[in-house]
């Protein structure tokens, strides 16, 4: 239904389903494409890092990366709605890094079509989704490969018990500020000890995330800059388109 709500905003789309190697059983899609195989170097010599998953939905021609998302019901935290479509964002660059490794339009300008949509009560009228979009700037194959290689090695090289999270990385990164690695630990601790200021680190695997310390304040900014700054220089700006 909600695929229905962004076909009638955008004539002559058709999702289709995507996924990167093999598929779980019982698991529908339309488009199954080869798993992403990467030789990573680390202490320990090289080793073969295999990407495979399910990817957010496609145009049928690959030039979009389609992405359906509830709209927030919080108000407390102001940042909040623009954060999540950072992230979201995030999301879309990763895969277009992804696809472009596997041979998908790489070498070629993509976009994210994000749809954020109230969720339906029974008996009340929600308020109109909202269309947005997001340019995703050409990146060629073997530069996806490089970064998506790089990291994987980091992933794999060392222990990770420091906090970064990615919501406080990209609002140094809209702010100017990706080089200032107080205004960046700031903003970690901002977001670890606020109660309305969620960040997507504080659920999931880890536990009592908030109970690690962000990295030195050199360390972090040359994370942001590895890890980073290659994803976002390849995203344009954020249009309303309804």
């Amino acid at each position: 239904e909600r695929w229905e709500l962004l076909k009638g905003r955008i004539p002559d789309l058709s999702p289709v389903r995507t996924r990167l190697g093999r598929a779980r059983e019982g698991e529908a899609f339309d488009r199954l494409l080869p798993p992403l195989d990467l030789d990573v170097g680390d202490v320990e010599g090289t080793r073969t890092v295999r990407l495979q998953g399910r990817l957010e939905a496609l145009a049928r021609d690959s030039t979009a990366s389609l992405m359906l998302r509830e709209r927030s019901k919080e108000r407390v935290d102001p940042d909040r709605p623009r954060s999540r479509r950072s992230t979201w964002g995030l999301k879309a660059l990763f895969e277009h890094f992804v696809l472009a490794a596997a041979g998908v339009q790489a070498d070629r300008a993509r976009e994210l079509l994000l749809l954020v949509a109230e969720p339906e009560r029974s008996g009340k009228e929600s308020p109109p989704p909202e269309l947005f979009r997001l340019p995703l700037l050409p990146v060629s194959r073997q530069e996806a490969r490089n970064h998506l290689r790089l990291l994987a090695s980091e992933l794999l090289s060392r222990p990770h018990e420091y906090l970064l999270p990615c919501e406080a990385v990209l609002k140094a990164l809209q702010n100017g500020k990706e080089d200032d690695g107080t205004y960046l630990l700031r903003e970690i601790e901002r977001r670890r000890d606020s109660g309305w200021s969620r960040w997507s680190g504080g659920w999931g695997p880890v536990p009592e995330p908030e109970s690690y310390r962000p990295p030195g304040p050199d360390e972090a900014v040359e994370m942001v800059r590895r890890r980073f700054l290659p994803l976002t220089d390849r995203s344009g700006s954020w249009e309303t388109i309804s």
